[in-house]
């Protein structure tokens, strides 16, 4: 199913270095499922106030409209700060099936493509640190966005053995290419229709399936 542009995968990677005391920086990273369009930003820890400060900063900067966000299970998604961050936005919340942890598999992906290639397995615990990752992150998107091709899988045939013998893909696009090709989506709508409730029900939050 072709995913609609503007319904990123979001997740928090932690940079703790083999050592997970004490506070650490963690880098929230966003990729859009339909264009590969991937932004980072690094907080100081997982508080859903630095969290929500950097998706509005993201938010902020992403070529197209967000629809809606995916996340993980993890506590700093999954509590009513996100949610009426999301319904501020006039924007779904979705969140990933538990024991499942491919379904948040494009974002996992650029986890280790961008954030583990460019800064590694070391430990960020300092100001310095973080204000240098997140100047790293700014010069990043410009290549990451502009000049790396994105690719995906069409098609694949499999085996008796289930391994595959071969692929087929479409051609290769940068992300900026795909972020601006007419979409058949309607993007949400630049005034409210409706005024959010101040505490929403947990019960509100999906589960992709």
């Amino acid at each position: 199913m072709m995913r609609r542009r503007g319904t990123p995968e979001i997740d928090l990677f932690g940079h703790e270095g083999g050592n997970a005391v004490g506070e650490h920086a963690y880098t929230l990273t966003v990729t859009d499922i339909a264009t590969g369009w991937t932004e980072n930003r690094s907080v100081r820890n997982k508080a859903r106030k630095w969290v929500i400060a950097a998706l509005d900063e993201i938010a902020a900067i992403m070529p197209f409209p967000l629809l809606g966000v995916d996340s993980d299970n993890g506590s700093e998604f999954i509590n009513h700060h996100l949610l009426d961050w999301c319904n501020r936005q006039q924007i779904t919340f979705t969140r990933s099936r538990p024991g499942n942890s491919n379904d948040g598999a494009h974002v996992e992906q650029k986890n280790w493509a961008v954030v583990r290639t460019i800064v590694g397995y070391l430990r960020y615990d300092t100001s310095a640190e973080l204000l240098l990752l997140n100047q790293i992150w700014v010069l990043q998107s410009q290549l990451t966005n502009y000049f790396y091709p994105q690719q995906k899988l069409v098609s694949k045939n499999v085996t008796a053995r289930r391994w595959p013998r071969s692929t087929t893909s479409p051609p290769l696009r940068i992300g900026v290419q795909t972020s601006t090709r007419p979409s058949p989506e309607r993007t949400r709508p630049s005034s409210p229709t409706r005024t959010p409730p101040s505490t929403p029900p947990p019960s509100s939050v999906r589960s992709r399936h």
